[in-house]
């Protein structure tokens, strides 16, 4: 398939989402959509009809969810990419975007958890993408994505993993996610904000947190971790002790994002 330029992407997106109309999903859209998410990624930053393409995604992603058809992640995670790059533009307004919103609004952060579970990278990376979406929502004090706090986020992320921390251990020491740019920019966000400390969720995300830096610090001991991660055990330290000195640090990671 060769999208020569935004045209084209469009014109296919537009193909694809008339599929959509059929009562049953047909398993050719399934495959078409798959090479278009492909090429979206090709020509992420090439396509100037950014509304567009995010348009015809959501009406996508609505129609999908409709069906209750277990939705395939490069689709939402196209969708999460694309959004993220709007809310960072100037010209994002909450009113002239509300179609865009309106499949946060139609699902669940622990829907598009279980969406993209399957795929270590791209659950990670829409993890990150969820936060920087919040934030600079927040942030720019343009529209609330309820249901999609960081920290109930990360709460579902951690359900999803049965609160274990051995596999957070896991996507630390290895390589193949950036599970620790998440970590650490979810750590500086509620750093940032003392009163993610009293959300009733943060009590189990506590927990693991701190289960998961007494392996930190047992490791780092011994030498066996792969990478210096004391930065990590600092901030997870002020999360711990219910956020004392956070108003100091928040302005040391207040550039962070």
């Amino acid at each position: 398939m060769i999208l020569r330029d935004h045209s084209d992407v469009i014109t296919y997106a537009s193909s694809l989402l008339n599929l959509l109309n059929y009562q049953n999903i047909p398993v050719y859209f399934k495959i078409q959509a798959l090479k278009f998410c492909q090429c979206l990624k090709e020509h992420m930053r090439a396509v100037s009809q950014l509304d567009v393409v995010l348009n015809l995604l959501s009406k996508a992603l609505l129609k999908i969810t409709k069906t209750e058809e277990k939705l395939f992640p490069e689709l939402v995670y196209s969708f999460l990419m694309y959004f993220n790059i709007l809310v960072h533009h100037n010209s994002f307004n909450s009113e002239e975007h509300q179609i865009h919103t309106s499949y946060f609004k139609n699902t669940t952060a622990e829907d598009i958890i279980d969406i993209l579970l399957d795929q270590d990278d791209v659950l990670i990376n829409g993890l990150l993408l969820l936060l920087k979406i919040y934030t600079k929502l927040l942030n720019a004090s343009i529209v609330q994505l309820e249901g999609y706090n960081p920290t109930e986020v990360f709460y579902e992320f951690l359900k999803s993993v049965s609160f274990d921390e051995s596999i957070l251990l896991d996507f630390l020491i290895n390589n193949e996610t950036n599970f620790l740019g998440y970590i650490l920019k979810y750590a500086n966000y509620v750093l940032s904000a003392p009163s993610e400390l009293a959300c009733e969720k943060m009590i189990c995300v506590r927990g693991t947190i701190g289960r998961l830096n007494q392996n930190l610090i047992r490791l780092t001991n011994k030498n066996l971790l792969p990478y210096n991660l004391d930065p990590l055990i600092r901030k997870f330290g002020l999360i711990l002790i219910n956020g004392t000195d956070t108003k100091n640090s928040s302005s040391e990671f207040h550039n962070f994002f």
